[in-house]
Order: structure tokens, then sequence, then C-alpha cells
């Protein structure tokens, strides 16, 4: 695909394709499946959701050249598509996008990559604990306040010692500790 291919493909797939896709599989019948055609179907939605959380992917990768606006758009489908690939590529920028506003109602506005992690829940977590382990302290508190809300206080702070039993790093251990001791 060429680049200009490439890139009408990302914009058509922010520009509406996705929503449409994501209202249509939140009313599928899975449970009504009764032949090889309908299977077919389904194959082909997995196969598209694969192809649009790809191109989602490479949008928030070119986030340096891309509108600000795009990326953020292509973030919050991830965490409406629930895609679990794409926390490895979220978590270290979980403060991209951020802004604070008195007028900002909703966490998603604050801070849409830490919300599109939290939509996509447990498969986030991992990627979160590690980036409570850094050293940017904001990124690290973002991250724990998501993993908090993902889990729940006790059942972070139980990954938390699981963490840091398992690391060798001391300075990584250090810097999950610090989050053991929040009241």
């Amino acid at each position: 695909m060429r680049a200009k291919d490439s890139s009408r493909h990302h914009s058509k797939v922010i520009a509406g394709l996705l929503l449409p896709m994501l209202a249509m599989l939140a009313t599928f019948p899975l449970g009504t499946l009764a032949s090889d055609e309908q299977g077919q179907s389904i194959a082909e939605i997995v196969k598209r959701r694969e192809r649009d959380i790809a191109a989602l992917l490479a949008i928030v990768r070119e986030r340096k050249v891309r509108p600000k606006s795009e990326v953020i758009a292509a973030i919050r489908a991830l965490g409406q598509l629930r895609a679990a690939e794409a926390v490895s590529e979220l978590a270290p920028i979980i403060t991209y996008g951020s802004r604070w506003s008195d007028n900002l109602q909703h966490p998603s506005e604050q801070y849409p990559v830490a919300y599109t992690l939290e939509q996509i829940g447990m498969p986030a977590v991992d990627a979160l604990l590690n980036v409570m382990a850094g050293p940017d302290q904001a990124r690290a508190s973002l991250a724990s306040w998501m993993a908090e809300r993902i889990m729940g206080r006790a059942a972070r702070n139980a990954r938390i010692s699981e963490h840091i039993a398992k690391t060798k790093d001391p300075v990584m251990a250090k810097n999950l500790g610090r989050f053991l001791k929040e009241k």
C-alpha cells in the first residue's frame, strides 16, 4: 500500500467507518449463528477489526506528524474497541494529549490515553505497572490512578507487591514501592 493510500485509509477509519462497525457488533446476535455463511461474516468482522486496529495504531505511531485531534480520535477509537493489542504502545504515552481546565467534565477529555487504557481494562494493568516503575512521576501517578480505577486499590497493591518481588532492579522496586505507601 502506498503512503498516500495508507494515509487515506487511516483517515477513513477515523472519519466514520469504525463507529458504524462498533454499533453493528454491539447488536450482532452471536447466539443465533446457524450456518457457515454467518460464520464467514464473523470472520470478516474480526479481520476488519484487526485491520482497523492496525490503522489506528499507525496513526498513533505517526503522532509527531499528524494533527493532535486525529491522533486523539484514533486513541479513543482504540478504547471503544477495547483493543488490548494497543496497550504496549499506549501505556508509555499515557500523558499524551493531557490537558486541564475547569470546563472539562470527563476524564476522557483530560487524559485521553489514560482513559483508553481504563476502557481496555485488565489487559492494561501490567503495562501500567511498568509505567509506575519508571522515573517520570507524572506518568507514574496517572498510571497508578488508572490501575486503581481498573482493579481497585487492594488488588492494585497486591499486583504491585508481586511486581516488586519479581523485579531484580532496585530502582524499579523503589519506584513501585512508593505507591504502596499511599493512603
